[in-house]
């Protein structure tokens, strides 16, 4: 299975969840995938799975500066958001 299918798979299942937090982070990790092809140079499954690490790496900062502002929900739903994205990564 590559990235882009798992990503698929979980996005999927957020959406039939209704997590809304999870969806916008697979949808951002999804979205940076073609991004990075836009020179129209194909990007090995290697580089993938780093820009998925760096989505994950973002996530994490925003998480935090949620939890420093005392939003927690917020902060919770990014963090379940990073821990879809680093579980696709584990499967792949």
């Amino acid at each position: 299975m590559t990235i882009r299918d798992a990503l698929d798979a979980e996005l999927t299942a957020a959406l039939r969840r209704r997590d809304t937090a999870v969806v916008r982070a697979v949808r951002s990790a999804l979205t940076a995938l073609p991004n990075a092809e836009a020179p129209r140079v194909p990007v090995t499954e290697a580089q993938q799975q780093a820009i998925v690490r760096t989505e994950i790496a973002e996530l994490g900062s925003h998480a935090e500066r949620l939890a420093r502002l005392c939003r927690w929900d917020e902060a919770d739903g990014v963090r379940r958001g990073m821990q879809t994205l680093a579980r696709v990564l584990d499967d792949v």
